[in-house]
């Protein structure tokens, strides 16, 4: 059986995306500018996680240089037989995740997206973040984050894939992805602040 990705290399994850990208509406498009060498160094599988997410390990100088507005998720794209879901952060690519197995094993690029869902972020989560922040800090945009049944909303974006986030008991965790890893910082958001 002949796979997509034959490693979790640069070389293979761009390839991957430009036959995805390809096959979306072209206002989607500009998600191309981070598929090089240089931004995208490889993927890795998230644990922990209820469904096969992997996250793109990025060029964090990059990262800041090309953000951009949109934090929202992409689903309901087929591609070898199951559902293909891409997680958008600050207008780029930041995760992907398959709904029956390893992203890694995919078999061909035959990709539907004929039916293709867009979720925005920033609303209903900035309603539940400010929420547990009761104006003690200015938060303008977030995302959140759901890792083994744990919810975390991303209160500063440290670049390459990395947060500062908070949950709903308001303690304040580092979370990085490579390697990944979710440390507590503060008990509490006032221990944050000051």
């Amino acid at each position: 059986m002949i796979h997509i990705f034959r490693s979790t290399s640069s070389k293979d994850v761009i390839f991957f995306l430009q036959k995805i990208l390809n096959s979306l509406p072209k206002k989607y498009q500009y998600l191309s500018i981070q598929l090089n060498n240089e931004f995208i160094l490889g993927i890795r599988k998230y644990k922990d996680t209820d469904e096969n997410w992997y996250g793109l390990k990025l060029n964090s100088l990059l990262y800041k240089k090309n953000c951009s507005k949109g934090n929202f998720l992409l689903k309901k794209i087929y591609i070898d037989n199951q559902e293909l879901k891409i997680d958008v952060s600050n207008g780029i690519i930041i995760r992907l995740a398959c709904s029956k197995r390893s992203i890694l094993k995919i078999n061909s690029l035959q990709i539907n997206t004929k039916n293709i869902e867009r979720i925005d972020y920033e609303d209903s989560d900035l309603l539940e973040l400010n929420n547990i922040l009761k104006g003690k800090i200015v938060v303008k945009e977030t995302f959140k984050i759901n890792l083994d049944n744990h919810i975390y909303y991303v209160i500063e974006d440290l670049g390459d894939g990395n947060y500062i986030s908070i949950d709903k008991d308001a303690k304040v965790y580092k979370m990085e992805h490579d390697p990944y890893e979710i440390t507590l910082l503060y008990p509490s958001l006032d221990m944050y602040i000051k």
